[in-house]
C-alpha cells in the first residue's frame, strides 16, 4: 500500500513538473524559440506587392545600411531589426540614390519618409519615427507613392 501511494506520489509530481514546465515553455520562452530558429525574414508584402529583402540586424549592418551603393531594384529593400521597440535616427550620409523609408512597429506602417534626397553638405538631416518601432523599410523613393501606403496598413513578413 505504502510502495503504491509513493509510485502515486512520483507519478503526480512528475507529471506537475512536467505540465509546469511545458507552459513555462511555451508563454516565456516562445519568442525565444522562434528567434532560435534558421528562419529570417526573406520578404515583405505591402498593399499585395512583394518587397525581397536584405536585413540589418547588427549594429555595424545598421550604420552601414544602403550607403555606397549605386542603385536598389524597385522591388527590393532593406529592413533594420530591432530587438525591442526604439526611436532610430536615419541619415543619408553616403547615400548615392533617394529613399522612402518607412516605420513599423510589428506588422503596422506607423508612419514614412519619402523622397529623401541624397545629402549635398556635411550638416546631415537627421528622420525619426513617430513613435518607437522595432522595424524600418528602406525602399527606393516613390515606393510609398507607388503602393499607396496608409498609416496603419498591416504588413505581412514572409520568411525562408
Amino acid at each position: 500500500m505504502l510502495k503504491n501511494k509513493l509510485i502515486f506520489l512520483i507519478i503526480f509530481a512528475s507529471l506537475v513538473f512536467f505540465l509546469t514546465g511545458c507552459f513555462t515553455f511555451t508563454s516565456v520562452q516562445l519568442k525565444q524559440i522562434a528567434e532560435n530558429k534558421n528562419e529570417k525574414i526573406s520578404a515583405i508584402e505591402i498593399n499585395g506587392q512583394i518587397i525581397k529583402l536584405e536585413l540589418a540586424e547588427s549594429v555595424s549592418q545598421q550604420i552601414k545600411g544602403l550607403s555606397g551603393r549605386d542603385f536598389l531594384f524597385p522591388d527590393q529593400g532593406m529592413l533594420f531589426v530591432y530587438s525591442d521597440y526604439q526611436l532610430p535616427g536615419f541619415w543619408m550620409k553616403g547615400m548615392l540614390f533617394p529613399l522612402d523609408i518607412i516605420w513599423l512597429r510589428d506588422n503596422k506602417i506607423v508612419g514614412w519618409e519619402k523622397n529623401i534626397p541624397i545629402a549635398t553638405s556635411t550638416n546631415l538631416q537627421i528622420y525619426y519615427p513617430p513613435e518607437p518601432v522595432n522595424y524600418v523599410l528602406e525602399v527606393v523613393a516613390g515606393t510609398v507613392d507607388n503602393l499607396d501606403i496608409k498609416v496603419g496598413e498591416e504588413v505581412v513578413y514572409r520568411v525562408d
